[in-house]
């Protein structure tokens, strides 16, 4: 019940932060300085000039959805047994590349790969939430960081140990960059308020 009201918690800030979709999604566009657009379906590595306004206006909407897209199988990932999470989680990453591969298809790569430094991607994540939605995010890491400490510990099978150590080592990594990206806004936040005077 505890993950179901997170869960639901979790779904109700994303549709009160729709603005921040379109925030990550405009991430995705690079204007070079010789005037071409680049699209970055992940913001990083493999690259694609976009060739005109309409094939512009239809990948923003598409990237727009592929950022939404996580909505649709949260309550999936978390309410089943770990099984079940294991196989959304898999067809996920095959329906979401899947449909890259088909909203790229004809378009031209680009001639670099795009790198973006991890902790970066993590404060830039910040900058696009709101506080409320980022202290949600970290309580449903928490929960899944939980649930695989308790799978490691209480695991029956080789296999359940496996995955609750593999589930420790990525959740235990964005609970900590995420964490450390709202502490690094706070702070900021905190200083600039600090150093802007008072008017009388």
């Amino acid at each position: 019940m505890v993950a179901l009201g997170i869960a639901i918690l979790f779904l109700i800030l994303l549709y009160r932060s729709r603005a921040m979709f379109q925030m990550r999604a405009d991430r995705c566009f690079v204007r070079m300085p010789e005037g071409l657009l680049l699209y970055y379906p992940r913001m990083v590595g493999t690259g694609y000039v976009v060739p005109d306004v309409d094939r512009e206006l239809a990948l923003r909407q598409f990237a727009k959805w592929l950022y939404l897209s996580p909505l649709f199988v949260l309550p999936f990932v978390i309410l089943p047994p770990i099984v079940g999470r294991i196989i959304t989680v898999v067809a996920y990453s095959a329906i979401y590349w899947s449909a890259v591969r088909i909203a790229t298809k004809g378009l031209v790569k680009a001639a670099e790969k795009r790198r973006i430094p991890w902790l970066e991607r993590f404060r830039e994540s910040a900058r696009d939430a709101s506080p409320g939605f980022q202290w949600v995010r970290i309580l449903v890491l928490l929960l899944f960081f939980a649930t695989v400490i308790w799978l490691n510990l209480c695991g029956t099978s080789r296999t359940d140990r496996a995955l609750g150590l593999s589930g420790i080592f990525l959740f235990g990594v964005l609970l900590w960059g995420y964490s450390w990206a709202l502490w690094t806004q706070h702070s900021e936040t905190t200083d600039s308020s600090a150093a802007t005077p008072i008017s009388k």
